[in-house]
């Protein structure tokens, strides 16, 4: 952390894998850090609780970015092979915001996402979990 902040680092991402996996190694990172740059998390959110997020917060994160690749939590779910209706993603959202993080999607658009119908589904999803703002990433959009 001192090192990229000695060079002016204005924003660190945290992500993985899963960086919510090593929630300790995490929070000794947050504890590193100095107040001039916003770190932010890069997750699933699978793990994000209230307790955690709090701890989270406590230490020194600004904000999380969930990774959601579909509207429909269902969806998201089954494209993530998981069974089940994404209720985890709900979870996370909540407890993000409820630990007073900065909430944000990140969304890899693909092929089936490049239209206008997903994505404004997807923009009323982000604005019903309560997201400050969705990022979204090209992935998969070439000619095969």
């Amino acid at each position: 952390m001192a090192e990229l902040q000695d060079i002016g680092v204005a924003q660190i991402q945290l992500t993985g894998g899963e960086a919510l996996t090593r929630f300790d190694d995490v929070l000794a990172l947050l504890r590193s850090a100095r107040p001039d740059s916003d770190v932010w998390m890069l997750t699933s959110g699978v793990g994000l609780t209230e307790v955690r997020a709090r701890a989270l917060a406590a230490a020194g994160l600004r904000g999380v970015s969930l990774s959601v690749d579909h509207p429909d939590l269902r969806e998201h779910a089954a494209f993530r092979g998981v069974a089940g209706d994404g209720a985890w993603v709900r979870s996370a959202a909540k407890a993000a915001r409820s630990a007073g993080l900065v909430l944000a999607l990140n969304l890899v658009v693909r092929r089936e996402a490049a239209n206008e119908a997903f994505l404004n589904a997807y923009l009323a999803m982000a604005g019903e979990l309560g997201a400050a703002f969705v990022d979204q990433l090209l992935g998969g959009l070439r000619r095969r």
